[in-house]
């Protein structure tokens, strides 16, 4: 089955919204995707670098811990008010796991951060399935985590909504939309695990590194040395954007040129 219904953006503009097995897929309804502008910064990397290492909690001191985004970041779900919502947003989330075996991903928890670091959006998921596998020790999700949990589909509505023509930022971020069941506008995707400078080179060329290596690496900061915690993780992904914004703006532009180049003689 396919419905389809027109919604509006913050600014007015017309957007439609195709479901298809409770996928969402949302984009402009004039066709044209733009790259939004980089993000200000007056700060030159080595600056912006130092600027970041001095907030960081020191190596071993057990790494983001709630006190960073305050009491909001609970059982209960949480959305931030609408002025706090940036053009630029970082997402994580949380996989337990479903059906008879336990290795089908579901999502279990979702954390949102602005380009401020603050948290805008926080939840527990209740899968659609039956949860099999909690998968504690990586996920950090537990049974009690699901009686303040919020429906799957309820979920996905209140993340599209929010990620709607906005730029996105994570670690491998194909993981996280599939288990939202969402999809996002390629140009609008920044992702720290495809990121080149990121890449480390193997026998058969470049590979993907670990978020926790890079960070560690980085940006001096230990993260998933036990349970994961998806505010940390996003806030790790967003400073790791934040010293490369310049080089991750171009690559997006550059791969933008070079889809538009195809789409080109495709037609001719």
């Amino acid at each position: 089955k396919k419905s389809t219904k027109t919604a509006s953006t913050d600014n007015g503009v017309p957007v439609a919204a195709i479901h298809r097995k409770n996928k969402l897929s949302v984009t402009a309804r004039s066709g044209s995707a733009q790259i939004t502008p980089p993000l200000p910064t007056s700060k030159a990397p080595r600056e912006l670098h130092n600027s970041v290492q001095s907030k960081l909690p020191k190596p071993g001191a057990g790494g983001v811990t709630a006190r960073h985004f305050g009491p909001a970041l609970g059982l209960a779900p949480f959305r931030a008010a609408e002025d706090k919502i940036s053009d630029a947003l970082a997402l994580d989330c949380e996989m337990v796991g479903v059906g008879s075996s336990g290795t089908k991903s579901a999502l279990a928890q979702v954390v949102i951060l602005n380009e401020n670091e603050e948290l805008v959006y926080s939840a527990y998921v209740r899968p659609i399935e039956k949860i099999t596998d909690y998968r504690t020790a990586v996920s950090g999700v537990r049974p009690f985590h699901m009686k303040t949990a919020v429906p799957f589909l309820q979920v996905q509505k209140e993340v599209g909504q929010l990620l709607r023509k906005r730029i996105v930022i994570g670690h491998a971020l194909r993981n996280d939309f599939k288990v939202l069941m969402l999809s996002h506008p390629k140009n609008l995707v920044r992702d720290t695990a495809l990121f080149g400078p990121f890449k480390e080179q193997g026998a058969l060329g470049p590979r993907q590194r670990k978020l926790k290596v890079l960070a560690e690496e980085i940006l001096g900061l230990k993260i998933q040395t036990g349970e994961h915690n998806p505010a940390e993780d996003a806030l790790a992904a967003l400073r790791l954007y934040k010293l490369h914004q310049g080089e991750f703006e171009r690559e997006a532009r550059r791969e933008q040129n070079r889809n538009a180049a195809r789409s080109g003689k495709k037609r001719k």
